[in-house]
């Protein structure tokens, strides 16, 4: 086989530095994306110092300030909904702010307890 036959069997590319650009732009722009998707996605773990019990892992509401009658049996304490046979709560610790529920682990009180949607207030976080 002589070398001009070689050649004709052979397909040689021009690489166009203008492709080979976008893709690199395409690329950075899907790990930029990515990054931006994963701190929107992730848990609240950035919550700011200044938060006085900020995840309610107190088992009360210092730190805060409430208005309304929403959140007097609050915050609750365990996985409430699945106590009921519903879906978890997947809640993080073993305190979380549910509007719905009502145990806080008192005597009177059992897993699954409700309050109702009834209920009306905010609850904001003191400066």
């Amino acid at each position: 086989m002589n070398l001009l036959m070689l050649k004709r069997k052979l397909k040689f590319y021009k690489i166009d530095t203008t492709n080979i650009f976008r893709i690199i732009v395409f690329i950075a722009s899907l790990i930029l994306m990515s990054y931006v998707a994963s701190i929107m996605l992730a848990p609240s773990q950035f919550v700011s110092d200044d938060i006085i019990n900020p995840d309610f892992e107190s088992g009360d509401l210092r730190g805060w300030t409430k208005t309304g009658n929403a959140f007097d049996n609050q915050p609750t304490l365990g996985d409430n909904p699945k106590a009921r046979n519903r879906e978890s709560s997947r809640h993080q610790g073993k305190w979380w702010i549910g509007g719905y529920e009502k145990y806080q682990g008192k005597p009177d009180q059992k897993p699954g307890d409700i309050q109702g949607d009834q209920l009306t207030g905010t609850l904001t976080s003191e400066p």
